[in-house]
């Protein structure tokens, strides 16, 4: 089972993982966090089933991305599309 602190630490370690993509062009970004999901969703397909494991690796994705953008309009800071 998940608690509330790892979903706390999650949540966190999303926040952080954006701050590294500001400014990153979208490709770059994009292709790094399916990497990132694909070992997520492998490291927790054996606690919590596979259903389970991509949701949460979907989600934590998501969450990185949804963040950066957030940052990006709030900064000023323009994406770099390739």
């Amino acid at each position: 089972m998940i608690s509330d602190a790892d979903v706390e630490i999650a949540v966190a370690a999303a926040a952080q993982l954006a701050l590294f993509y500001v400014g990153t062009p979208e490709n770059e970004m994009l292709l790094a966090l399916h990497d990132i999901r694909s070992d997520v969703q492998a490291r927790l397909t054996e606690p919590f089933g596979p259903d389970i494991a991509a949701a949460i690796a979907s989600s934590f994705v998501d969450t990185v991305a949804r963040r950066r953008r957030e940052l990006e309009a709030g900064s000023g800071t323009s994406r770099v599309v390739n």
